[in-house]
């Protein structure tokens, strides 16, 4: 009897990692793109020269513009391109499971800041877009509602825990860590005014805990 010949599987990783490559070169290009020519000046052709890939290549990851801005957007705020939502990250754990109000929000806030750090430029790129592409308001729409979603998950967090001041409501403390974290104020600290991300960050941590924990009694 002859063996069977066997077939060797066909291992297509090689192929998955080009493609994952070729899709960060495309989004690094068109945030860099975005954010010095503007969201409508931008065009597929100028994205794949940037990211030295065919135009072809480009709208196979990337079908419509819109794509590549919500891509664009999603790596900024995440700090990279992993499949993992950002309330499952570990950062976000460590939050949660941090014992004290004042280090929750201590931690939140330097979680706020990196964010901000890497998003400024992207969020000033997409307001100045979105007041003239209804594609960019329609996202911009859609970063402030998951923003607001995140915060009321958070400040609902903190009520459970019994840490919100008296006659704080969720929705209340979540509309206030909307607001202090939105990029727009740290684009004002530091690239206005000329702050340390260090200094943006205590200052953040300050106004946190002001805003959404009972005051400190004197002895």
């Amino acid at each position: 009897m002859i063996d069977p010949v066997k077939r060797r599987s066909y291992d297509n990783s090689r192929r998955e990692a080009g493609a994952r490559d070729a899709r960060l070169r495309i989004v690094t290009a068109a945030r860099d793109l975005f954010v010095d020519l503007g969201y409508p000046a931008t065009t597929f052709v100028a994205i794949a020269d940037g990211a030295s890939v065919s135009v072809q290549t480009v709208y196979a990851h990337f079908p419509a513009k819109r794509d590549v801005l919500k891509a664009v957007i999603d790596q900024t705020v995440a700090g990279d391109d992993e499949p993992v939502p950002i309330a499952d990250r570990a950062d976000l754990a460590a939050i949660m499971a941090e014992p004290s109000a004042e280090g929750k929000l201590r931690l939140h806030a330097a979680h706020a800041v990196a964010i901000s750090q890497r998003a400024t430029a992207v969020d000033q790129m997409l307001r100045s877009a979105a007041a003239i592409d209804p594609e960019a308001a329609e996202l911009w729409s859609r970063g402030s509602r998951e923003r607001h979603a995140g915060m009321e998950q958070f400040a609902a967090h903190l009520s459970e825990c019994g840490d919100l001041r008296e006659g704080l409501s969720i929705q209340q403390a979540a509309s206030r860590l909307a607001v202090l974290i939105d990029p727009e104020l740290y684009r004002l600290t530091v690239g206005v005014k000329g702050w340390t991300p260090e200094q943006h960050e205590t200052w953040l941590t300050e106004l946190l805990v002001a805003s959404l924990l009972e005051p400190r009694k004197e002895h």
